[in-house]
């Protein structure tokens, strides 16, 4: 996941420009079919108006102009201008005003056409095309709802709209008892035809086509716009962030070396620098912690004082280099025979160590001491100029106490050495307990 952020941080205006032309191609891909579904509500609108007026005209002249003149001996007819006192009829006048508004170059068509077409209009009025006959079948399943699409007819797209002509109670009579009729059984409501209206859109299309193009221009420009913008705030984006990511890395350094140097400096002053055990600074300050802890627990605490036999003959015979060497190794067995987190050994001075043993009384650190002397031994480290072994051995003091608010925690370092020195006074190579 973090790969893909860099990635997109990396190349952010090549994923903004795919993303952006993603959402502009879908939104003229939308806007176009809008485009074209307005251009097809609005010819559909069209056509619905313009098939109400003709069908009102058709009912107006019917009712108000037809059965008049029949009442007063005129002849209504198909062809009434071959007959002496003859008016159309109403289908005949229809069509006859249809193709005076298409003469007119108004642009709409209608057609009356019909599967029973009396014999005059076999030709033009029966259902001659594929769109004619769906109308009817869709027409005699509902007739309330038109029936409607698009078609290309020569270059040139038209809405063909076909609402249904119904036998009304004027017409019953003379549909049915006309001698020429091809059906003599209609009753009122009968789909007797169709009147479809046909709409031209190639003009409205091509102007919704056109605001589309203008408008795909128009949001085109304003992408490119946007994307040097963004481009531009980027730039500076990442010229800031780079200057930011090298002042964090300089800090970071800083911080990192401050931190070891505080490291270091804390160990050396609280690291023996020779041995790397605690120095008596470290000691000091864990011996004050221990020894509250004791007064508030009333637990025992010890401290055994170590001392390298004649360390200083050994220097001076086998030089500083085996005399340091021999330090450390005395230090690495003391620290390695201590297995609890409390336990300490510092370095106390030049060949004196010192163990603070919490929570334990004069007999374990006096067990913990006899150890320590038989381990050093077990080293067998030669020397030569040792009065007690031609060994190295130490001479170790314990001192133990329960502290109390009256006691001085001093005094127990100080019995520790002086039982230390009982030690060297015995002969060395052995350990002795202070007691009061």
């Amino acid at each position: 996941m973090r790969a893909l952020y860099r990635f997109i941080f990396k190349h952010t205006i090549a994923v903004l420009f795919i993303i952006f032309t993603a959402g502009l191609t879908i939104t003229i891909i939308h806007l176009k079919e809008l485009a074209d579904e307005q251009v097809k509500e609005t010819a559909i609108q069209s056509a619905r108006a313009f098939t109400k007026v003709l069908s009102e005209f058709r009912s107006l002249y019917t009712s108000e102009v037809v059965l008049t003149a029949q009442k007063n001996g005129l002849v209504i007819s198909h062809d009434y201008k071959e007959k002496l006192n003859a008016i159309p009829l109403p289908a005949t006048l229809t069509i006859l005003v249809a193709d005076r508004l298409h003469t007119k170059k108004l642009g709409i068509e209608s057609k009356l056409y019909s599967p029973f077409p009396f014999p005059w209009r076999s030709v033009t009025g029966g259902l001659s095309d594929e769109f004619s006959q769906d109308a009817w079948q869709a027409l005699q399943k509902n007739a309330e709802r038109p029936y409607f699409r698009v078609e290309v007819i020569g270059k040139s797209k038209f809405l063909r709209f076909a609402s249904a002509d119904l036998m009304k109670n004027d017409c019953v009579h003379c549909h049915n008892h006309h001698p020429s009729t091809p059906k003599n059984d209609w009753k009122v409501g009968d789909l007797r035809g169709i009147l479809e209206v046909i709409v031209p859109i190639e003009a409205s299309t091509l102007l919704a086509n056109n605001m589309v193009s203008r408008t795909a221009y128009l949001l085109i420009c304003t992408l490119l716009i946007s994307l040097l913008c963004i481009a531009f705030v980027l730039q500076g984006l990442r010229r800031s962030h780079k200057q930011s990511a090298r002042v964090n890395e300089i800090l970071s350094l800083e911080v990192s070396h401050r931190k070891n140097m505080q490291e270091e400096l804390l160990k050396l002053a609280t690291i023996d620098p020779l041995t790397g055990i605690a120095n008596r600074r470290q000691f000091t300050q864990f011996y004050d912690t221990q020894w509250l802890s004791a007064i508030r627990n009333q637990k025992h605490i010890s401290i055994i004082m170590i001392d390298i036999d004649y360390f200083k003959p050994y220097n001076d015979n086998y030089g500083h280099q085996l005399g340091d060497e021999t330090l450390q190794a005395i230090a690495k067995v003391i620290s390695e025979s201590l297995s609890r987190p409390n336990d300490l050994v510092a370095r106390y001075g030049g060949e004196e160590f010192i163990l603070l043993l919490p929570d334990t009384d004069r007999q374990g650190a006096l067990h913990i001491g006899e150890e320590l002397l038989a381990r050093i031994k077990a080293k067998r480290i030669p020397h030569a100029f040792s009065s007690a072994s031609n060994i190295i051995t130490v001479s170790a003091g314990v001192a133990c106490v329960i502290p109390n608010q009256t006691l001085n925690q001093a005094s127990l370092i100080k019995n520790a050495d002086d039982a230390m020195y009982l030690a060297k006074d015995a002969g060395r190579d052995c350990i002795k307990s202070y007691i009061e």
